[in-house]
């Protein structure tokens, strides 16, 4: 008598062999995103990326260093965006157009990562060594890159005020809360970050 198959149980086949480090990534940051670090655990975010929690404790280890490699993996995609918005080509010029196009770009990398928002702002409103990773990783490499676009920006007179650091504050809360709000209007996700970018660029460059 020949063997009979073994049945699947039902729901999304695991991926035992073969996890997507990218696909658990993003369920990771999903998850931190939502419920913060405290509030998440390694279960959900298996079951999130349709793998077994024990591979993603074998692959990235205890829950904080899979925190820790969303926060690696978040710092690489910005510095890919950063050397885009930097680039060598783009030196040469006028102010205005290279501090519209990084106006651009910002959002265009920020529509991407739509979770990027929460979960800075939770991790940096809370003293510890998970908000100096942060801060370290994310935060610093973008201020150093864009502090001296702006400071010229404001020096010829392209941007509001004077103050470069502060105009870069309220250059990601005016981008990252509308990406959390765009959801409850009704756009197509296209129109709505054309829309974004046009308001952006016309509120923090001088035309």
């Amino acid at each position: 008598m020949p063997d009979t198959p073994a049945r699947r149980g039902r729901g999304r086949p695991k991926r035992h062999l073969a996890p997507d480090r990218e696909e658990i990534l993003q369920s990771a940051l999903r998850a931190f995103a939502r419920d913060g670090f405290d509030g998440t655990n390694l279960r959900r975010i298996a079951a999130d990326a349709a793998v077994d929690v024990a591979l993603v404790s074998r692959h990235f280890g205890p829950k904080l260093d899979l925190w820790k490699a969303v926060v690696d993996e978040l710092a690489r995609r910005m510095a890919t965006a950063r050397l885009e918005i930097m680039a060598p080509d783009r030196s040469d010029k006028p102010s205005a157009e290279r501090i519209a196009d990084a106006l651009r770009r910002f959002v265009a990398f920020s529509r991407t990562v739509p979770e990027l928002g929460k979960f800075f702002v939770d991790e940096i409103s809370r003293v510890g060594p998970r908000r100096d990773y942060v801060i370290d990783r994310l935060w610093r490499p973008h201020r150093d890159a864009m502090l001296p676009l702006l400071a010229d920006g404001g020096e010829a007179g392209l941007v509001p005020g004077r103050d470069a650091e502060m105009l870069l504050l309220t250059l990601m809360g005016a981008v990252a809360m509308p990406l959390l709000m765009l959801p409850l209007i009704d756009a197509a996700e296209e129109e709505g970050e054309r829309r974004l970018t046009e308001t952006v660029v016309a509120a923090f460059l001088r035309a």
